[in-house]
């Protein structure tokens, strides 16, 4: 991947959303608890080149394999089924963290 790309999620009122590498993406999730389930993701269909294509789709299927929630101070990390941190974010703006 990139070192210089950021990608980024928004979680608000039942609705996700957020910047993958060259694409946007829209869903639904449901909280549980820690349990998170993100519904089935749309996403735009830019002319990117095959590498952030690639990445589109690696986040994407990730994403909908997320099974938890936690966090690590400020950071926002996504958990796999066996609980494995699968994403981490961080607040925006927080570069320092």
């Amino acid at each position: 991947m990139p070192e210089a790309l950021s990608l980024t999620i928004q979680f608000q009122d039942g609705e996700v959303s957020g910047q993958s590498a060259c694409n946007r993406f829209s869903g639904g999730y449901e909280i549980d608890g820690n349990s998170l389930t993100i519904s089935e993701l749309a996403l735009t269909r830019k002319a990117c080149n095959e590498r952030l294509t690639e990445v589109d789709t690696v986040l994407v299927r990730t994403l909908r394999r997320v099974a938890a929630y936690g966090f690590d101070g400020p950071r926002l990390q996504l958990l796999n089924p066996t609980e494995r941190v699968v994403l981490t974010y961080r607040p925006f703006g927080a570069d320092d963290l």
